[in-house]
């Protein structure tokens, strides 16, 4: 049953793919991008669409909303200090918490509940 979830995915990136008159070249696909993804299967939790969703939302909302927000409120209270600079320890801490106390992430598969009982 997985194999052919997968396949039907796989068919169905092709066939999107081939609806771009072109694709980004091989430099839009860094290293940091590639660890970025796996960092929202870390989060959310790896083996199923609920938690990289999940995971995806989380980290793209506190890139995205919640870090110029912190930087808007600095940068009103005069000081020079910015938050960007140091988003990525931040993102860090909360992964290495996420890997300390909740291994399975947010959204565990039934495997990992079945598992870690």
């Amino acid at each position: 049953m997985g194999s052919a979830g997968a396949a039907l995915a796989g068919l169905a990136g092709a066939l999107y793919a081939a609806s771009f008159d072109s694709t980004n070249g091989p430099d839009s696909y860094t290293f940091g991008r590639s660890i970025t993804v796996l960092c929202f299967l870390i989060i959310g939790g790896m083996g199923n669409l609920r938690g990289a969703i999940a995971g995806t939302f989380i980290l793209m909302g506190y890139d995205n909303l919640v870090t110029p927000a912190i930087d808007e409120l600095i940068q009103g209270s005069g000081s020079s200090f910015r938050f960007s600079t140091v988003k990525l320890v931040v993102f860090g801490l909360a992964l290495i918490l996420m890997m300390r106390f909740r291994p399975e992430g947010l959204f565990p598969s039934r495997r990992a509940e079945e598992d870690a009982a």
